[in-house]
């Protein structure tokens, strides 16, 4: 099979960059281009699966291949960092890796995929958690976990729902992550701010704000701050 089936895979990929081939076009058949790159029927066959698991075609049985959409021709974009969301370069994500992972989850857990899970979160996975936080030396049943989308949901339910201390006021620091300021706005908290620079917070001023201000929690970005990357020593953070 050798390395035959990337170059059928190249020319599929060229004709739909040109235009050749467009969405919903049937591609030859299997014996079709075996005879046209002199080549075994399972290697036409490897070529197919890879650009189906591409999602570049489809199958139709006992029909044949089809175009799923035309390649938009390539761009040529500029280079950009994006510091406002901090998220992680889109060009070295993990992107097959990923698609293995939700197919093998689909496969697994089709049963529960689609349907409404455990507000909490999937307790197998908030089991396997708890016995990771333990190696952090935190210490925790999965009764008392709760797995969220992502932070901001995480940030978004701190903001709005009550402390056992009673208080409602907000700190955070000067600057701090857009998207908690958001949250803050969005429920009306009242919000203090303490200035944040490469060299840290002025702890004594923290300690006053805490005495004087009835705060509910800090909102602190100890590590690689967003946006400024400054990191908290040791130190500082006990």
């Amino acid at each position: 099979m050798g390395l035959k089936y990337f170059k059928i895979m190249e020319e599929i990929k060229l004709q739909l960059v040109n235009g050749s081939l467009i969405a919903g076009s049937k591609l030859p058949s299997v014996r079709q281009l075996s005879e046209h790159f002199s080549c075994s029927k399972n290697t036409v066959i490897k070529a197919y699966t890879e650009l189906e698991k591409e999602h570049l075609i489809y199958s139709v049985p006992k029909s044949g291949y089809y175009v799923v959409n035309e390649l938009p021709n390539a761009t040529k974009e500029k280079e950009a960092i994006d510091f406002l969301s901090a998220g992680p370069d889109k060009r070295v994500m993990p992107y097959i890796e990923f698609q293995h992972c939700i197919n093998q989850a689909i496969e697994q857990y089709k049963e529960e995929l689609f349907t409404y899970s455990d507000q909490q979160g999937f307790y197998s996975l908030r089991v396997q958690l708890v016995k990771y936080l333990q190696n952090l030396q935190v210490f925790t049943q999965p009764e008392r976990v709760v797995v969220v989308s992502g932070s901001q949901q995480a940030l978004n339910l701190l903001v709005s729902m009550p402390f056992p201390n009673g208080k409602n006021n907000i700190l955070i620091e000067q600057p701090t992550y857009f998207g908690f300021i958001e949250s803050v706005t969005l429920h009306q908290a009242t919000t203090f701010g303490i200035e944040l620079s490469m060299e840290g917070i002025d702890l004594d001023r923290l300690e006053y704000i805490f005495r004087n201000n009835d705060i509910k929690f800090f909102y602190i970005i100890p590590r690689f701050h967003n946006p400024l990357g400054h990191c908290y020593t040791n130190s500082e953070k006990k």
